[in-house]
């Protein structure tokens, strides 16, 4: 398993930077399989993104067996069915989930092609019944990504789903994208028991050295905001991501 160039830590979170983006990501599908749960019901939630995807390729050429007790659920979608190349789901059908062997009551899809408020209720309650009486749902692994204006999940800066205290999924309009994102919440990002945000590439130096500085604002950075009630997370950079932090 490749080695980071480097491990720095911001605002309690730790952060480790690899050579690059295939070392990146052979190090996470290596690290993902091994703290994955087994004998007991172990909960991911992924996220969409080219790095990501790339990353699941790999663990589904790595480890197609043993996932049987693990239950994938998705951060966010896109207001398309899983057919549809804009898919955050389809992603990572096609990519990891269709070569391993999840149960397939353990696969819960937000449902994009409904309309966005309606699959926001729908995913809310099945992780309701998943999770039973929790005050919120612990995903023993959450994977998130970091967009070039800070958001995370579908957690847009300025947008309504930031205000949300109550529900565990939202509906999110984004007006720079013009459409519908169903998303959960920032309550239940910050809950999860252990969270990695990915960041590749030069077009995130700038972002990356921005939300990992001194200025705390997740009203404009709203991937600041995770962690904050929990675990910090771990941030998993490339040195091209991380040139800017010095």
């Amino acid at each position: 398993m490749p080695e980071p160039t480097r491990i720095l830590h911001r605002h309690g979170a730790e952060l480790r930077v690899y050579a690059d983006t295939d070392a990146l990501r052979d190090a996470a599908a290596a690290t993902l399989v091994d703290v994955r749960g087994r004998d007991h019901p172990w909960h991911l939630a992924l996220t969409g993104g080219s790095t990501p995807e790339a990353l699941y390729r790999r663990i589904a050429a790595r480890t197609p067996q043993g996932w049987g007790d693990t239950h994938v659920w998705m951060g966010d979608e896109r207001s398309v069915g899983p057919e549809h190349p804009d898919s955050n789901w389809g992603m990572a059908d096609t990519a990891m989930l269709r070569h391993l062997d999840v149960a397939p009551e353990h696969l819960h899809r937000m449902r994009g092609e409904l309309p966005a408020d309606e699959a926001a209720r729908a995913y809310a309650a099945e992780l309701r019944t998943v999770f039973g009486g929790a005050a919120l749902p612990r995903f023993d692994l959450l994977l998130l990504g970091v967009g070039e204006d800070g958001h995370t999940a579908s957690l847009f800066p300025g947008t309504a789903a930031l205000a949300e205290r109550q529900r565990w999924v939202t509906e999110n309009w984004v007006p720079e994208l013009d459409t519908w994102r169903i998303t959960l919440t920032m309550a239940v990002l910050c809950a999860a028991a252990r969270t990695w945000i990915f960041a590749a590439g030069p077009r995130k130096a700038a972002i990356v050295r921005d939300v990992l500085g001194p200025e705390r604002d997740p009203e404009r950075w709203p991937v600041q905001g995770v962690g904050g009630h929990g675990v910090a997370p771990v941030w998993w950079l490339d040195e091209a991501a991380a040139a800017r932090l010095g």
